[in-house]
């Protein structure tokens, strides 16, 4: 028992300081930041990409971080994965006017759709409808705070399964029906069995120690 007591604290332990030593997995800044491959960008008139202050950077991966960790929190629970394609950095003009942005992006496979988060100065994410015309999608923004394109996957949930009807509790004549429990008496020997045979082991044990 004793050394079954110190092997017992040996693999504690060693949980522990696994555990403590491995950190949570965070996307790679420069995944987050670059212009994604394969899309193309349409701006309107007054409206241009500028570089990213350090601050903007930070801002953009903190919140691809917060997606990507908790997809659900952002487009709703039947969406359990997403994918961080690239960081848009935006300046425009100042009069809080909607622009339309068109983008050019590839075709995904079922399940998939594009979308577009707007990372506010306070940190607040919200998404910002694409809408799909003739092969091209566009968005209206009226702020140019950091702009995250991302890959969600849908997951559809199961089908709901009704319970199966319960055992009539009379039969044709009205008379009640006794439950069945035939089928449970194995189980119930079974278990007494093992129950005997633990009872054995420990008391062995107990003599032994003694």
């Amino acid at each position: 028992m004793k050394k079954f007591a110190k092997m017992l604290a040996l693999g504690l332990a060693l949980s522990m300081t696994f555990g403590m030593a491995v950190s949570a997995a965070e996307l790679n800044p420069s995944v987050v930041t670059k212009e994604p491959e394969n899309v193309k960008i349409e701006l309107p008139a007054g409206v241009e990409q500028i570089p990213a202050t350090e601050e903007e950077k930070e801002l953009a991966v903190n919140s691809a971080n917060i997606v990507a960790a908790n997809p659900g929190s952002i487009f709703g629970a039947d969406y359990k994965n997403v994918e961080i394609l690239g960081t848009y950095f935006l300046e425009g003009p100042k009069d809080g006017k909607a622009v339309t942005v068109t983008f050019e992006l590839p075709e995904l496979g079922a399940n998939k759709s594009y979308s577009l988060l707007h990372v506010k100065e306070d940190g607040a994410i919200e998404t910002i409808n694409l809408v799909l015309k003739d092969g091209k999608y566009t968005a209206e923004i009226s702020s140019f705070s950091p702009f995250i394109l991302v890959v969600k996957e849908y997951s559809k949930t199961p089908a709901y399964n009704p319970p199966a009807p319960s055992a009539p509790t009379t039969n044709n004549n009205g008379a009640p029906v006794s439950p069945k429990t035939g089928e449970t008496l194995p189980v119930a020997g079974m278990m007494a069995v093992l129950c005997l045979a633990g009872a054995v082991v420990c008391a062995k044990k107990a003599r032994c120690n003694n």
